[in-house]
């Protein structure tokens, strides 16, 4: 499929499994069938490039966040938008990575490249804490699906686990357990057991849901992991990589499949909700 003027930077999958919404610089949210590959519908609004997209738990309403610092909260089935949920004064001072919905649904939380994560509230848009801690962008940020912990990668080479009710940094990666360069993809399990980090060192590893050890470390790719994404049973594991491929993982570590359909960068990865297929995007 091919529609964008720009680069893929994110992507989701509607909780019916019916479409693909995909991001990108173009700064357009498209609307994809399943069936066909036909593009449906574009939400317009953002003025710069979409790097991040999250679908609520209820499958309803869905957020974009862009590098001009916004967020927007767009409601699925009309494809109005709900909201500008920026912040002028106390949103962030750089291009925003990452955003997801807590899984209660009542709040939100982004990260950033001015090194912060911020949790909001949805219905008024109100900043409810910053983390701070990361000396470099935060790339990505995932919940773990309790709703209170959260983990966060970034540029540092760091993987830190934080508190959501008191915003406190939990833990970090030991040195001696963790990336030799930039992390740029986390995905918690749906069992709330254990995550997954990829980056620049080509390795995914698998570490316990407290980060006091590793369960797995893989040599995945032969180039940086972009976009690493468990599946929705818990039992796979989805990564993609400039080196044009998209690779399937059990969670012993073996490589179930591997694709090399792209012409350039996978920039992105997920599974249908159904678990049987997966979609990938990249910057071909």
């Amino acid at each position: 499929i091919r529609g964008h003027k720009g680069w893929i930077r994110a992507l989701a999958v509607t909780h019916d499994g019916r479409y693909v919404v995909s991001v990108a610089d173009d700064s357009i949210a498209k609307f994809w069938t399943m069936e066909s590959g036909a593009c449906v519908h574009e939400l317009r609004g953002h003025r710069s490039a979409i790097t991040a997209i999250d679908i609520s738990s209820n499958g309803l309403r869905m957020i974009t966040a862009s590098i001009d610092t916004s967020v927007k909260l767009w409601e699925i089935q009309s494809g109005i938008e709900l909201a500008n949920l920026y912040e002028p004064r106390r949103g962030h001072a750089g291009a925003l990575t990452s955003c997801k919905f807590h899984p209660e649904g009542s709040h939100f939380i982004t990260s950033s490249e001015d090194e912060a994560i911020k949790f909001w509230e949805l219905q008024s848009g109100r900043l409810l804490a910053a983390l701070r801690g990361h000396e470099a962008s935060v790339l990505e940020v995932d919940y773990f699906p309790s709703g209170r912990r959260v983990v966060s990668v970034s540029l540092d080479h760091s993987i830190r686990l934080w508190d959501v009710e008191s915003a406190k940094e939990l833990s970090k990666a030991a040195p001696h357990l963790g990336h030799l360069a930039a992390v740029r993809s986390c995905s918690v399990s749906p069992g709330d057991n254990v995550f997954v980090s990829g980056g620049d060192d080509n390795f995914l590893r698998v570490w316990d849901a407290r980060m006091k050890g590793l369960v797995r470390k893989l040599i995945s790719h032969s180039e940086t992991i972009t976009s690493v994404r468990f599946s929705p049973d818990g039992s796979s594991i989805l990564s993609g990589s400039p080196d044009k491929s998209c690779r399937l993982w059990d969670l012993r570590g073996g490589l179930v499949k591997c694709w090399e359909d792209h012409r350039d960068t996978v920039s992105q990865v997920t599974f249908t909700p159904s678990n049987r297929h997966i979609v990938t995007g990249s910057w071909d």
